[in-house]
């Protein structure tokens, strides 16, 4: 009898002694505490916008832009008239004496030796009446054998400028819209995989805090035991058993120690931190979420993403880019008018005649009206290649809109899963710690084991972990919700 009731008195002092222990730790006896935000610590916005600003991805869709707005400068630089500047030196080769003639009148000019004339030349011109001889004297005539040209020419196309021009600008700047939205959306993509990377983060560190505190816990239960073994009130079975547990609780701290520097190694990933230095938790990822009622109906909120999402602007935004260009294709069918002229400036000048060995200047002006057919066939075989480029786009637009609906539908599903398993597991946690209570009440009047201690603390340690994952899992389907009905487009400027 006295040797029973000094076994008793030794498992109840050890009991005793691993709830004190607990009880002197906060931390350890509710790791929620350990959740908890403190002064300087990171949040779940920081590291969204942070992870925007330096996205990789974000930067080659700016890149893209700037080759958008480039084009797009190009286009419009279709508005100016086409000028061209000639300069030409020719050197001829000396041309026999030539003879000149037309039906009423004939006239026949022996010209000197390549150079300059430096005499006077006698035309003789006879008349319809072959028996008069008319002389008359020229100023000093040569074929020059060299000859400079300065010329200006410039196009003005009437045509293109209603036709072409215009619809080539509207289609850069439909492509320019396209680019900007594209790296819009890849900003607010990296800014949600931000939040959830900080999220799984903290889930990490809950659960390590989690996994310490179990072994702990296996631990002084082993010492209890192998206390209680030494004074025969238990089995080897019993103090074998307790050994097993922190082995178990050890692999699993092993496993949640990797998880969060995993995590911490994510989070300087996705902000570009080349620092080594540990983050802390600045965000109080244990408080409710606000409800809101534009949550509670799921069409609705289909409805709103439909109206937001960037990817389906872009969509549009491509899609009328094609669409212009199939115009600018069409023009081709249709004859174009230009409005030409040349300014020259030559030695010697063509236009005068008898060719003269000095700078003469002369100019010209027209209005021109061409067709080519033999470019129909290749017109509208381009005009099909952008209706056909415009209906792809068009088809991805539709799967698009199917995915969304999709996309709204998982996230909403999940958010209320994660509220009904919120409630849920913070029912269980304190079920598992009255069970725990009462499991060690038990046990100090002699009407439990040691085992049915353990398996209720392990118990309480499942809810503790489902309770963190029941919170970080609330915040990671309200940031997949927000970003599925497209309400982030907001936090990123155009």
């Amino acid at each position: 009898m006295i040797l029973r009731t000094c076994s008793r008195a030794i498992l109840v002092l050890c009991l005793c002694g691993s709830a004190a222990r607990a009880q002197s730790n906060p931390a350890a006896s509710d790791p929620l505490v350990a959740l908890k935000a403190g002064a300087g610590g990171l949040t779940a916005d920081q590291v969204a916008r942070r992870a925007a600003e330096t996205s990789v991805d974000a930067r080659v869709k700016e890149r893209g832009v700037e080759v958008a707005e480039a084009r797009q400068q190009a286009a419009q630089a279709g508005y100016w008239p086409s000028l061209t500047g000639t300069a030409r030196y020719t050197r001829l080769s000396a041309v026999p004496p030539f003879a000149l003639a037309n039906p009423s009148a004939s006239f026949v000019v022996t010209p000197g030796q390549p150079g300059d004339a430096t005499t006077p030349r006698t035309l003789n011109l006879t008349g319809p009446n072959p028996d008069t001889l008319i002389a008359a004297s020229l100023p000093p005539f040569s074929v020059p054998v060299n000859q400079y040209l300065l010329q200006a020419s410039l196009t003005i196309p009437l045509s293109d400028y209603v036709f072409r021009v215009s619809k080539a600008i509207a289609a850069a700047t439909h492509s320019t819209r396209a680019a900007r939205i594209d790296e819009q959306a890849a900003r607010l993509q990296i800014s949600a995989e931000g939040r959830i990377a900080y999220y799984q983060w903290i889930r990490a560190r809950g659960q390590l805090v989690v996994a310490a505190q179990a072994v702990e816990q296996a631990r002084a239960h082993l010492r209890d035991a192998q206390q209680m073994f030494a004074a025969g009130v238990i089995s080897k079975a019993d103090t074998l058993r307790a050994e097993s547990q922190v082995k178990s609780n050890e692999l699993l701290l092993t496993r949640t120690q990797n998880l969060e520097a995993l995590g911490q190694e994510q989070l300087h990933i996705v902000m570009h931190d080349a620092s080594a230095r540990r983050y802390e938790i600045g965000e109080d990822v244990t408080a409710a979420l606000p409800p809101r009622a534009a949550d509670a109906e799921l069409a609705h909120l289909q409805e709103e993403a439909f109206d937001h999402r960037v990817e389906l602007r872009a969509l549009d935004e491509t899609a009328g880019s094609v669409r212009e260009l199939a115009r600018v294709a069409r023009a081709a069918n249709y004859p174009r008018l230009d409005l030409a002229g040349n300014a020259i400036y030559a030695n010697p000048n063509q236009r005068i005649f008898p060719l003269q060995n000095r700078f003469d200047s002369t100019w010209d002006a027209s209005v021109v009206l061409s067709w080519t057919p033999t470019d129909i066939p290749g017109a509208r075989a381009n005009v099909r290649t952008q209706e056909a480029q415009e209906a792809q786009i068009l088809a991805q637009r539709e799967a698009l809109l199917d995915g969304l609906r999709l996309e709204v539908t998982q996230a909403y599903q999940a958010q209320h899963e994660a509220q009904v398993a919120l409630d849920t597991t913070l029912q269980g946690l304190r079920a598992a710690e009255e069970g725990t209570r009462a499991r060690r009440d038990l046990f100090r009047n002699g009407k439990a084991t040691l085992v049915e201690v353990n398996d209720a603390e392990t118990e309480l340690t499942r809810a503790q972990l489902e309770v963190i994952n029941a919170h970080i899992d609330a915040r990671i389907a309200r940031v997949r919700l927000d970003h599925a009905v497209g309400r982030d487009a907001g936090s990123i400027r155009l």
